[in-house]
C-alpha cells in the first residue's frame, strides 16, 4: 500500500485514505513516518476505523468512527486535476483499460486522486430574502 496512499493538503496536514484488507497502519507507520519527518500527515484506514496520526516526533495509532478532513480549498482542488494523468496526458489511439487494471489495481482506486469525482467548486453564500 506504499504506493497507493494519496495525500491531500488540508491547511498544513496531508490526509490520506485506505482501504485495506487487513490492518496495516502498524506496517506503514515506520515508512510513512520516515519518508515526511517534518510533516503533519493522518492516514485513515476506513475499513478498520483506525487512523495514523503524525506530527515530527509523535505518531499515534487510534480508533475512529469516521473521519473527514474536510472540503479541499482551491490549491489543492489545482493539484489533483494535475493528478488527473489518465485523462490529461491519455493517447487516445492507445487507451486501454484492461492494461491500465493490470498496472493500477481498480480495488484501490476509490481512495486514489486521479480517480476521485471533481468536486464542484464551493459557492458563495448569498443572503437572498425567501419569497413569501
Amino acid at each position: 500500500l506504499k504506493g497507493f496512499v494519496r495525500f491531500s493538503n488540508f491547511e498544513g496536514t496531508l490526509a490520506g485514505e485506505i482501504r485495506p484488507k487487513n490492518r496495516v497502519l502498524p506496517l506503514l507507520r515506520r515508512h510513512f513516518c520516515a519518508r515526511y519527518p517534518g510533516e503533519c500527515f493522518v492516514i485513515h484506514d476506513r475499513i478498520h476505523r483506525e487512523a495514523l496520526f503524525y506530527r515530527p516526533g509523535q505518531w499515534s495509532i487510534v480508533p475512529v468512527e469516521d473521519f473527514r478532513p474536510g472540503a479541499p480549498g482551491e490549491r489543492e482542488r489545482a493539484y489533483r486535476t494535475l493528478w488527473r494523468f489518465y485523462d490529461t496526458i491519455a493517447i487516445a489511439e492507445r487507451y486501454n483499460p484492461k492494461c491500465r487494471m493490470t498496472q493500477m489495481p481498480k480495488r484501490y482506486w476509490n481512495t486514489m486522486t486521479e480517480f476521485l469525482p471533481e468536486e464542484p467548486p464551493e459557492l458563495p453564500e448569498t443572503n437572498s430574502p425567501s419569497a413569501g
